[in-house]
């Protein structure tokens, strides 16, 4: 039994049996069902179905656990190869690739060439998460099911961040955005919870490699409950992304347990960043601890793609460090042959260089700062002059010195620039 909600969220399950072996008797109480029913033996069929609840609620563990049980309790092949299959899919989600492609091997000596869309989308992941982008698309084409996520939230809300992320692997965010703004809101009925989240934090991931920064973060501010690892990351990418050092750092602190239960890929990641601001710091310590707890996580999985984004970084960061890039040539080498076959930068802002508020926007005096509002409101010199009570020469002499410290030489890159740093 499975409550949902208003917003097409679940809440707590159970599983209860009838009162009588041909279930035709009255149902009990579900509190009642829950304290004064025996417990009954295992079956495989509504552990499955408990397994794809957990799963689409971002419950991933016990997802796992009700697989696994069903598993032990299934007693044909077919529904053998359908709890391997869901394994296979929930490890490739989470980084244990190895683990995923074991399931796998299993499933199809069961059933030999049958495949199935759950397997075929557990081998698009792994193959992504790989960085074999070809093979990932491949895959995901052969997958048969067009429902949407209302229809399978767990299975469905995977094919759309698969997809979303071979569009901004490929240089399509524009196209990965549109693909996620209408899965968010299908028929103007809110996706569940968990799907809603990790879908937000996609389409923040499109927006930011559009150059978007602002209504990325938009989109992971407030941070969802349920799917709080995978949006935080974003969220602290992004402030980093903008200068905004400090509430980086924060955003990572909010998440910290969270990440303990976030898929791999989702936590390589936050190592990286963590280095990055760690670096900033000037804890090279700290960060040099951090580069290698990602890379050795990496490369435990043979999965390079969670570093990709941020190889400019690492490529620099290791070239002052010799006996850590020695240790970790292996993965390296993958990584960077993923980035030179891709023809899209692995990052459009480069954020150990990323202009910082204190350097630049706190440098703006009060009138520049006044000025560059009017200005991000498309207000002319004559009609600034006006709103200020100044002459126009007061006004030029104002922008010229926003020009200087925001490092711009237009008013358009005035305004862009202002809007990153949160200050118009």
């Amino acid at each position: 039994m499975v409550e949902i909600l208003r917003d097409g969220s679940t809440g707590p399950w159970m599983i209860l049996t009838a009162s009588d072996d041909d279930g035709t008797g009255p149902a009990a109480p579900p509190a009642l069902a829950a304290t004064t029913l025996p417990p009954s033996r295992v079956d495989p069929v509504l552990e499955v179905h408990l397994g794809r609840v957990q799963a689409s609620q971002g419950h991933h563990r016990e997802a796992v656990r009700s697989w696994t049980k069903a598993l032990r309790a299934a007693t044909t092949g077919s529904l053998r190869h359908r709890c391997l299959a869901q394994l296979a899919l929930v490890d490739a989600y989470m980084g244990r690739l190895a683990r995923s492609a074991e399931h796998d091997r299993r499933a199809e000596r069961i059933m030999p060439g049958v495949g199935g869309d759950t397997l075929q989308l557990a081998r698009a992941v792994r193959h992504l998460a790989q960085g074999d982008l070809p093979e990932a698309r491949r895959r995901l084409e052969l997958v048969v099911s067009t429902a949407d996520v209302q229809d399978e939230p767990w299975e469905g809300t995977l094919r759309l961040l698969l997809g979303a992320e071979l569009l901004i692997a490929t240089g399509r965010p524009d196209a990965a955005s549109r693909l996620l703004a209408e899965a968010l809101a299908v028929d103007g009925t809110p996706t569940p919870g968990w799907s809603s989240g990790v879908l937000r934090a996609r389409r923040a991931d499109a927006f930011a490699a559009e150059g978007e920064l602002l209504r990325a973060l938009a989109l992971v501010t407030p941070l969802p409950a349920q799917a709080a690892a995978e949006a935080g990351v974003v969220a602290a990418d992004t402030r980093a992304a903008i200068g905004d050092m400090r509430g980086a750092q924060a955003v990572l602190t909010a998440v910290v347990d969270e990440l303990d239960l976030a898929p791999a890929l989702v936590q390589v990641r936050a190592w990286v960043l963590e280095a990055r601001l760690e670096q900033h710091r000037g804890n090279t310590v700290r960060s040099r601890v951090l580069v290698d707890r990602a890379l050795q996580a990496a490369a435990g999985e043979d999965m390079p793609t969670p570093l990709r984004r941020d190889w400019q970084w690492l490529r620099a960061t290791l070239d002052r460090d010799l006996p850590l890039r020695h240790a970790h040539r292996e993965i390296l080498a993958g990584l960077d042959r993923l980035v030179r076959d891709s023809d899209v930068r692995p990052r459009l802002v480069d954020v150990s260089r990323a202009p910082q508020p204190e350097v630049l926007g706190g440098a703006l005096t009060e009138r520049e700062s006044q000025v560059l509002e009017l200005l991000a409101e498309m207000y002319s010199t004559e009609e600034i002059a006006a709103a200020l009570f100044v002459s126009g020469n007061t006004v030029k002499t104002h922008l010229k010195g926003i020009f200087a410290k925001l490092c711009v030489n237009r008013r358009v890159d005035a305004v862009r620039r202002g809007r990153q740093l949160g200050l118009c």
